[in-house]
């Protein structure tokens, strides 16, 4: 039988994603918003996210939420790109970037060296990109042709693996992100 989670092990801040809904009819009524909490050491949830200052975002549906290892940045993929918000301590998240806009990304995975993966199941591609709070760049040879890519794990040491329709296909990237097979 698993033991429980420690509150203390839980990270500090946790984005979730709102989507606000008409209550006579059920269906969506407006944009997805994200909001943050912040889990104290009993478990206890707080936030001061409010639907005026809760940012909504561009690429809906929303796909995949992936928080940097900072805990500053959030990738929020959709069939509309990439968004990135950015945690600025105790205030709300803000929208700081899109990439990719119009570009159905399934899946974005961050590495521990600002480095983030994305998959487009569509174009059969990777994409790289080095995101900071100060900056933003898409890695050399991004984006990378793949044939059939359906999910990407990002491990610490930045060996990417990509499930692809038979068998797997591995990018071993530098520091400067070129990939090779």
């Amino acid at each position: 039988m698993p033991s429980p989670v420690s509150a203390n092990a839980l990270p500090r801040k946790s984005p979730w994603r709102l989507q606000p809904i008409d209550p006579t009819t059920s269906s969506p009524d407006g944009p997805t918003q994200l909001a943050s909490y912040t889990i104290g050491s009993s478990g206890a949830l707080t936030t001061s996210s409010t639907d005026a200052n809760m940012p909504s975002t561009t690429v809906e549906p929303i796909l995949n939420l992936s928080m940097a290892p900072s805990g500053k940045l959030l990738a929020v993929t959709g069939s509309n790109g990439i968004e990135i918000f950015w945690f600025n301590g105790a205030s709300p998240m803000k929208a700081y970037e899109t990439l990719l806009s119009g570009v159905d990304i399934e899946h974005a995975y961050w590495d521990n060296a600002n480095h983030l993966y994305a998959i487009s199941q569509d174009k059969r591609r990777l994409y790289v990109f080095t995101v900071t709070t100060t900056s933003t760049s898409q890695a050399p040879g991004s984006p990378h042709s793949i044939t059939g890519p359906q999910n990407i794990i990002v491990q610490p040491r930045r060996v990417i693996t990509t499930v692809r329709d038979r068998g797997y296909v591995r990018f071993r990237g530098s520091s400067t992100n070129s990939a090779g097979a």
